[in-house]
């Protein structure tokens, strides 16, 4: 079994696509862990709406391409287009930031609210 850590981000009516995504992530990892939903100020982004952001912790048998291609088809399905980067409207982003022991995505790893989240996930897991 691989362990992921997934990030979430949403600044396109956010506790909507937020609660969609982590619906449909549900279905594919039975053991997801998330942390609570915060906001933070964009990085990085041309809008300067604040992102709803939640971690998560989850186990699975999928390899690295095929979670990048389920994650691909759920932002599709939320509503991401191709432009959205460039427009700064991001329905929902999904990131794959560790599989394993394999750091992907090593900025976002560092951010305060993804350390925040995987802090407050081990609390919980011990209580």
């Amino acid at each position: 079994m691989n362990v992921i850590i997934v990030a979430l981000g949403s600044n396109e009516l956010p506790e909507w696509h937020m609660e969609q995504a982590t619906a449909e992530l549900n279905n594919l990892f039975a053991s997801a862990r998330w942390s609570p939903s915060i906001y933070t100020e964009p990085i990085s982004c041309r809008r300067p709406a604040p992102f709803l952001n939640r971690v998560a912790i989850a186990e699975t048998t999928l390899g690295v391409d095929g979670l990048l291609e389920r994650f691909k088809t759920l932002e599709r399905k939320c509503g991401r287009l191709s432009d959205s980067k460039q427009t700064g409207i991001i329905p929902i982003d999904i990131d794959l930031v560790q599989w394993n022991q394999l750091l992907l995505k090593p900025d976002d790893y560092g951010r305060k609210y993804v350390q925040d989240a995987l802090r407050w996930l081990e609390v919980s897991r011990e209580k």
